[in-house]
């Protein structure tokens, strides 16, 4: 039975954006690992602070953050719950147990979702000498090694057709390597795959301890201990998972509800500030039991907050991570990256995302020293224009183009520029809730009739999502000077 609600901490992390982070011991030792200690030397945005210089921050922080944002929202979720059910349902030591397991499961997946992202985080992933290396299913498959993982998990992934591995697929072995880590060394209280299952690559079956949790969890969460016996258990056991793992990879989760405010506050750019306390205060797990919906719900006071929170990141896509000149130091680092595309070199990369002892040292640090090499020798001016910030010129934008307005738009400056042109698609999403169709998130309203609560579609509530669309900017670059005439 476990001694509290949440635990003991037994460590705190002091964080410039929530302040102190305590973690329990097991979350510590998982902290502790050389695959979770390289995100200290990966940025969070890549380029970004070569426009917004206090931008450094990195992956190992923002994990961090997710893990206590997650936390805060199940403390949330708990109180919120209790504060509601009537006085004759009594939690017993097993709902205790309950709380405590899914709370810890929640909070490790939190905390490693983000550790197999590679050097340059997305940047990377998109080089196509670099794409050529992880669309080898040989990579992936040697990476994760013969485990219990590659049984569950990894035989399906890599028989998908058009496979190429991505950052979420080394996220999900890497975890499963710290957490057996953890495990070994100071003790887990949960089973690896039930943290595994709440991970965005997470496909495998969860097991008979979170099938029972859950059922208990969800007799909190209704208020009354024979709920459980009027559903199918697995069905009760799935849409536990399906919450969980939309906190963490959907449209409103708590790693979005980080990276916002942190990103705004090491830019200096305001536009990822939102009320992240009314926000939390209003969340619920929402479940339909006509329809048997499982998702996320909003109090009908928390829309503002909800509305609030993804125009903010709408604001901070536009302003910040897509400004033009970021955008442009993104093509220097592609070209830089490129430029080091020589003999042997795929081979090298090939070893450190085959071998975890290797991809602990696989960081932003790694390449930089590429480039320092690669700039001192002389042997490539594309590494000398990223490295001292030489930036190509902006010469066009379009909004919304069509590809004939794109390739009109080429073939007219390829005559003032020559072959020094360059183009980079920007699609700044508002949201994504619209192209859901608004499957996953409802409101929760209270008819003043009855008192009595009930689940509406957010289209239905709010039309401030229908105010705004996908906007789609390219942008166009100037290598070199005009052709002169």
């Amino acid at each position: 039975m476990a001694k509290t609600f949440f635990g003991s901490k037994c460590a705190q992390f002091m964080d410039p954006v929530h302040g102190g982070i305590g973690a329990l011991q097991h979350e510590v030792c998982c902290i502790d690992h050389p695959l979770f200690q390289r995100l200290r030397y990966i940025f969070q945005n890549d380029v970004a602070h070569f426009v917004f210089p206090g931008a450094t921050q990195t992956r190992f922080s923002h994990s961090i953050g997710v893990m206590h944002l997650a936390g805060r929202l199940y403390r949330v979720l708990i109180e919120q719950y209790s504060a509601e059910s009537p006085e004759s349902f009594k939690y017993t030591d097993d709902h205790l147990d309950a709380i405590y397991y899914i709370y810890c499961c929640f909070r490790l997946a939190a905390l490693l979702h983000d550790t197999g992202h590679f050097p340059f985080s997305h940047e990377f992933e998109r080089t196509d000498f670099i794409k050529d290396i992880l669309s080898d299913v040989n990579v992936l498959k040697d990476f994760w090694g013969k485990s219990e993982l590659y049984d569950k998990y990894a035989n399906r992934r890599l028989s998908e057709p058009d496979f190429n591995a991505t950052h979420e697929d080394y996220s999900l072995a890497v975890a499963h390597k710290i957490l057996s880590h953890a495990k070994a060394q100071c003790g887990l209280p949960v089973e690896i795959d039930d943290v595994l299952c709440l991970m965005e690559a997470g496909s495998h079956e969860f097991t008979e301890k979170w099938v029972k949790y859950s059922g208990l969890l969800f007799e909190v969460f209704e208020g009354c201990s024979t709920t459980r016996g009027q559903y199918n258990e697995t069905f009760i056991a799935e849409g536990v998972k399906k919450f969980f793992s939309l906190m963490i990879s959907g449209e409103i989760d708590v790693d979005k509800m980080d990276y916002l405010l942190r990103d705004s506050y090491f830019s200096g750019a305001k536009y990822g500030v939102y009320n992240l306390d009314h926000l939390l205060s209003t969340l619920r797990a929402g479940f339909n039991p006509q329809t048997k919906w499982v998702g996320v719900a909003v109090l009908e006071k928390g829309v503002v907050a909800l509305e609030d929170f993804i125009y903010s990141r709408f604001q901070i896509y536009q302003n910040m991570w897509s400004h033009k000149a970021v955008v442009g130091n993104k093509l220097l680092l592609s070209d830089a990256l490129d430029s080091c595309n020589k003999e042997g070199f795929s081979s090298e990369l090939r070893e450190y995302l085959t071998d975890a002892n290797k991809f602990a040292f696989f960081t932003d640090h790694y390449f930089m020293e590429i480039f320092r090499k690669e700039a001192i020798g002389g042997n490539s001016l594309a590494v000398k224009n990223f490295l001292f910030r030489r930036k190509y010129k902006l010469v066009a934008r379009l909004q919304n183009p069509t590809e004939d307005d794109i390739q009109e738009k080429l073939v007219a400056l390829k005559g003032v520029y020559g072959d020094s042109i360059k183009y980079r698609k920007i699609t700044i999403k508002f949201s994504k809730i619209p192209d859901r169709d608004y499957s996953n998130i409802k409101v929760i309203t209270r008819h003043n009739a009855n008192g009595k609560r009930s689940l509406v579609s957010l289209k239905n509530t709010s039309g401030f999502f229908q105010k705004f669309s996908e906007v789609l900017i390219v942008n166009f670059y100037a290598t070199e000077q005009p052709i002169k005439a």
